[in-house]
């Protein structure tokens, strides 16, 4: 017999009474995340779900986030099937890889996921950590194990994040340390798949070449893995726009950073986000020169000059760097 829903409301006399509440129903037709979070407002899912109502709000957050159409495609789908109840099995895991160059929001993703799946009640501590090589990768035998398992312990209730994913393993010359700190990652990721969700980042070739083909068990525990494609000009200039937003800054008007301004200059954006958020850096500064004792300027509010002038620095220290993250990359290829 199917169990019928219900909900807590105030009665007549103050008192809390459960009232029945039909299960509303609902057409799945939605194409982004955006659409969904409005879909769930309008068929006032929230009273029914809690925990949907608990998780709209990081809905929103990824969803300003530019691009990743598959990525929020599959949030949609995760949250459906927790909300319901159904996330009860012990072995149901939700590793994930976010495959992607510097400056794609790796990072920033990792971290709404992870108050995601704690909003959820998937995780008992809700806590974010982030390893790197240094942390995992022992100097002598048996050291390496060790140094892992505490990684990984310390973060048992919540999400632990390890960018530059590749490094941790080389298929030219694959060492018993890299071994020891896979394995001990594939038993644990197991072990405890109910109370513990690993992120993991870097590049698609790098990652699937260093790690995933020498290691084909460890790839079968990651569901969930998702490219944070290259942006558009137009995407780059959404990002740069919600930087400039979030540190309390303005624009003078939608046509101070013109999208052709970007799309000439697309070489110097191969860091995506990374490069953006120099731009912005740098256009401050160059605001700052123009405001200087000239109280007519408005307070933190950008022009296109200074935009300009800002592009011109970042143009002038990329000519120097922009070969840096694919050196580094290739040290592990």
């Amino acid at each position: 017999m199917r169990k019928k829903r219900s909900r807590w409301d105030v009665g007549p006399d103050g008192t809390d009474v459960k009232v029945k509440t039909k299960r509303p129903k609902l057409s799945p037709r939605y194409e982004s995340l955006g659409e969904f979070i409005r879909w769930a407002e309008e068929c006032d899912l929230c009273m029914v779900y809690a925990r949907l109502r608990q998780v709209l709000p990081i809905l929103r957050e990824l969803d300003r986030m530019v691009g990743m159409m598959s990525l929020k495609k599959s949030v949609i789908d995760q949250v459906l099937f927790s909300v319901q109840g159904l996330c009860s099995h012990r072995d149901t895991m939700h590793h994930t890889v976010l495959y992607g160059p510097p400056g794609s929001g790796k990072t920033s993703t990792a971290k709404i996921l992870g108050r995601l799946y704690a909003a959820l009640g998937l995780l008992s501590r809700g806590h974010f950590s982030v390893a790197c090589r240094a942390d995992l990768i022992g100097q002598y035998l048996g050291s390496t194990t060790q140094k892992t398992q505490r990684v990984l312990e310390a973060s048992l209730g919540g999400v632990l994040f390890i960018d530059e994913f590749y490094s941790l393993g080389n298929r030219e010359n694959r060492d018993s340390y890299s071994k020891e700190c896979l394995d001990c990652m594939v038993a644990f990721m197991s072990e405890h798949a109910q109370d513990f969700i690993l992120i993991v980042a870097g590049y698609k070739d790098a990652i699937d070449r260093n790690i995933f083909a020498a290691n084909e068990g460890l790839k079968r525990r990651f569901p969930f893995r998702h490219e944070l494609s290259q942006y558009s000009a137009t995407d780059l200039k959404s990002i740069f726009v919600e930087q400039v937003r979030s540190a309390g800054w303005h624009l003078e008007d939608e046509g101070t950073l013109p999208v052709e301004l970007i799309e000439t200059n697309k070489q110097f954006f191969a860091n995506s986000g990374g490069d953006t958020l120099n731009l912005f850096n740098k256009s401050t500064l160059a605001y700052a020169k123009r405001a200087f004792a000239d109280f007519s300027v408005m307070f933190k509010v950008l022009s296109r000059a200074d935009i300009e002038a800002g592009l011109e620095q970042h143009k002038s220290h990329s000519d120097k760097e922009d070969d840096t993250w694919e050196s580094v990359r290739h040290m592990y290829t």
